[in-house]
């Protein structure tokens, strides 16, 4: 992940990479129009190997014959084998059109098409083809994702002065959690600078109290912090002693 400012966001790239899964019989041997790669004095048929589902057979040997020669390849991890035509410079037939056939080792799947040579170039009779061969590589796809974070939470510390009955300032601590309410564990810690503090007790949702005697006339002021321990927030205020009337 990586971290950008003002705003936060944290944006990581997805990536999704796609393979069909593996047949295992083969069932056909596929041709299309795409399968005529054309060379500088030559030409390769491509063809693909699948099963019943269209899976891609792999490592599987495929011969080819063409105008009586015989050549042979291995399909790769995606079913397809690359096998090279006879050169053009061999006579063209009678009837401007040659059977190119296919088959795999065992002989039980096999197919004919048929190829075109004209004067400068070889091409593919578009006769009972396929649409399209099976992928060659992996699909690839990638994106990226941005997520905004909830807001942190916060701890907001507010003292009350004590009333004329007590000498006793009340201290409340608040958590703002947008998650919503804190764990049970949740523990605020009280500390002063000077006097002395109560136990803190929780009393409501995500606010916690305590009780600080500052002591004797005279203090002047007293900080005051709230330390929470599982969002590791914290929060300072200062209380100042009040002027006697005169």
């Amino acid at each position: 992940l990586t971290v950008e400012q003002a705003p936060i966001r944290w944006v990581t790239e997805l990536k999704a990479v796609v393979s069909d899964k593996l047949g295992k019989n083969p069932t056909r041997i596929l041709v299309a129009s795409q399968s005529l790669i054309a060379a500088d004095k030559t030409a390769f048929l491509e063809v693909a190997l699948v099963d019943g589902t269209v899976r891609p057979v792999a490592n599987t040997v495929v011969q080819m014959e063409d105008r009586g020669v015989e050549r042979s390849g291995r399909t790769n991890e995606f079913g397809r084998v690359r096998l090279e035509l006879s050169p053009r410079s061999v006579k063209i037939s009678a009837t401007g059109f040659r059977p190119v056939k296919m088959s795999t080792q065992s002989g039980h799947v096999s197919r004919q098409v048929y190829c075109v040579d004209e004067s400068r170039t070889t091409r593919l009779l578009a006769f009972n083809l396929d649409p399209v061969l099976p992928l060659d590589m992996p699909l690839i796809k990638s994106a990226k994702v941005q997520l905004y974070p909830a807001p942190p939470a916060g701890l907001r510390i507010e003292a009350q002065a004590p009333t004329s009955s007590s000498k006793l300032w009340l201290i409340k601590a608040t958590l703002t959690n947008p998650a919503g309410e804190s764990p049970a564990e949740t523990d605020v810690v009280f500390s002063s600078s000077s006097g002395q503090l109560s136990q803190m007790k929780r009393v409501g949702q995500n606010v916690f109290e305590a009780r600080l005697d500052p002591g004797p006339a005279g203090w002047g002021r007293i900080i005051v912090s709230a330390s929470e321990s599982v969002h590791h927030v914290g929060a300072v205020i200062q209380i100042t002693e009040p002027r006697r009337p005169r």
